[in-house]
C-alpha cells in the first residue's frame, strides 16, 4: 500500500511540475539558442539566452536599443534582432560622416561589430504605428528590416 501511494505521489508530482513548466515557458520565460552572427559582437553561435516574455504585458510597446527576438513566419527558428526604430521615427541611411539618422539627428551606435559600417545600403523609411525596424549588431551579416523593404510590411516587423 505505501508504495502505490508513494507512485501514485510522485505521478502527481510530476504532473505539477510539466503543469508549471509550460505556464512559465508560454508566459514568462523561453530559453532560446542563439543561431548565426547577426548580432555579433554581442551574441554568438551556440549562445543560450533566456527570452523575457512577460514584460510584453506589462509594456507592449518597444525603445530603441532594446533586443527582441523574432518569428520569422517562414521558419521554425527565432531571430535576434535589435529596435533601431519604433512607432512614428523617420530612418534615414546614411548622413555624410555614415551614421543612420533617426528623427533628424544623427545616430552613434556603440553596439556595432568593429569594421561594419550603420549600412551598406541607403534607405529612408518611416515606421508605422504598431511597427519596429529592426537590424542586427553585425550590419554586414545581417538580413534584417533593410532587405526586406519589398515585402507587404516594407521591413516592418
Amino acid at each position: 500500500m505505501k508504495f502505490k501511494n508513494f507512485i501514485i505521489e510522485m505521478i502527481e508530482t510530476f504532473a505539477v511540475s510539466i503543469v508549471v513548466l509550460i505556464a512559465i515557458y508560454s508566459t514568462i520565460a523561453m530559453p532560446e539558442m542563439v543561431y548565426g552572427s547577426s548580432m555579433e559582437p554581442n551574441f554568438y553561435t551556440g549562445d543560450r539566452i533566456i527570452v523575457d516574455r512577460f514584460t510584453k504585458f506589462l509594456k507592449p510597446s518597444f525603445e530603441r536599443g532594446e533586443i527582441v527576438v523574432l518569428r520569422p513566419t517562414d521558419t521554425t527558428k527565432h531571430l535576434i534582432k535589435r529596435v533601431i526604430g519604433v512607432s512614428g521615427d523617420h530612418i534615414v541611411c546614411c548622413d555624410k560622416s555614415g551614421a543612420l539618422v533617426i528623427n533628424g539627428k544623427s545616430v552613434k551606435e556603440k553596439y556595432i561589430y568593429k569594421g561594419n559600417t550603420p549600412s551598406d545600403m541607403t534607405f529612408d523609411v518611416t515606421v508605422p504605428k504598431g511597427y519596429i525596424w529592426a537590424m542586427g549588431d553585425h550590419r554586414a551579416a545581417s538580413e534584417d528590416s533593410r532587405y526586406h523593404q519589398d515585402d507587404k510590411n516594407k521591413g516592418m516587423v
